[in-house]
This record gives structure tokens, C-alpha cells and sequence, in this order.
């Protein structure tokens, strides 16, 4: 009789720790609204004759209380490639600028990342070029910026959020700007080039120093 009843308090405590709903608040947090794609092969446009834009397919997407993940994944060359976009939540809807939209290194495949991404811009390409761990950028929120402008008026950037991310290091050329398109409707993102000057001073900011 003791026997089964231990048998029974044993399957009765496995059973609460294996629970699900037993997660802490922060994972619960972090699994909130999760949606997971496909991957979709990497497009490069050059079509301009100048332009070095890229774009790679959302792959899942996640929010917590104060920020939304974009999981960002393409195939190229027969190899995968990626990082991950933290973006920060506005609370104001009437702020243009802000801080802290990070991009973060998942490991190989952003290392081929930044090397797919310096071939484009026609840099010096390297296999040991590795992505930085994470860096936080500066941003302005072209989507607010437009409704300001337009007065409340009908834009075209309500489709999707549009960004400009600033690169910002001691000295006048460590600078560099870059625009960022987040369409979770369509399934990806896009890093649109501002201009070939700060081509090198992107990869500078991208690499991790040895």
C-alpha cells in the first residue's frame, strides 16, 4: 500500500514539473505571439546600377513587453545565412527618434552574412570576417516622420516599418547610415544602401575586432 502510494505522489510531481503552464512569466513573455516561416532564398538589387540592397525572409518573429525579435534567415550560394533584429517598442506614438534597435550576431550564418554583404558593396572580402556579437543603433522612424509631415495624412510607408539606422563611433568618417524596411506581412526585411560612401565604414561597424 505504501508502495503505490509513493508510485503515485512520484507521477503526481513529474507530471506539475513537466507542465507547461509551470514556465516562468519572462519565458512566457518571451514565447508570446511567436509565428514561425519559411525560409526564402536572398535577393540582391543592384538594379540602379549603384544601389547594394539586400533582402532576407523573416523566418519567425516574437515579442516580449518592451521590444519585437525578427529571426532572419535566407539561403544564398547553397548556404543559410542571417541575424536576428531586436527593435525596440515605441510608447510615444509621436516619437521619430530612438535608441537601442539592435543587431545581433546568431553565429555562422551572419558571419556569411557580413561577408555577403561586403561582397556586394564591392569591399574587401574575407572568409574570417565574423559579425560583431550585437550592436545597438541610433534609428529614426520613418513611418512617424512621414504622418508629421503629411499632417496625419495617407503615407506610403503604412505598409511596413521603415527605418533609418545611424552607425556613430569617435571621428568624422566613423559614421554611417543605412535604411531598414520590416515588412512582417510580406515575410521580410530589407537593409536599402543611403549611400556608397559609407559603404567601408557599415563593414567596420558590422565586423567583430579580432
Amino acid at each position: 500500500m505504501l508502495n503505490k502510494f509513493l508510485i503515485a505522489v512520484l507521477i503526481l510531481f513529474t507530471a506539475c514539473n513537466n507542465n507547461p503552464f509551470n514556465k516562468s512569466k519572462s519565458d512566457k513573455e518571451l514565447l508570446k505571439d511567436m509565428t514561425t516561416y519559411v525560409v526564402k532564398p536572398l535577393i540582391i538589387d543592384t538594379a540602379e546600377g549603384w544601389g547594394g540592397d539586400v533582402k532576407l525572409s523573416i523566418m519567425r518573429e516574437s515579442e516580449n513587453s518592451g521590444t519585437k525579435v525578427y529571426s532572419v534567415l535566407s539561403s544564398y550560394n547553397g548556404k543559410t545565412l542571417g541575424l536576428d533584429l531586436i527593435v525596440p517598442k515605441v510608447t510615444d506614438r509621436e516619437q521619430t527618434f530612438g535608441r537601442g534597435l539592435v543587431i545581433k550576431s546568431i553565429g555562422y550564418e551572419s558571419d556569411f552574412f557580413l561577408q555577403t554583404l561586403a561582397d556586394v558593396y564591392k569591399q574587401k572580402t574575407d572568409t574570417t570576417l565574423k559579425l560583431v556579437d550585437s550592436i545597438s543603433c541610433s534609428f529614426a522612424d520613418l513611418n512617424e516622420l512621414s504622418r508629421q509631415l503629411s499632417k496625419g495624412k495617407d503615407n506610403n510607408y503604412k505598409s511596413a516599418a521603415h527605418y533609418k539606422l545611424f552607425f556613430e563611433g569617435e571621428g568624422e568618417k566613423n559614421y554611417a547610415e543605412i535604411y531598414l524596411k520590416i515588412d512582417p506581412e510580406k515575410q521580410f526585411v530589407e537593409f536599402r544602401e543611403k549611400d556608397e560612401e559609407f559603404r567601408p565604414a557599415i563593414i567596420r561597424f558590422l565586423t567583430r575586432k579580432p
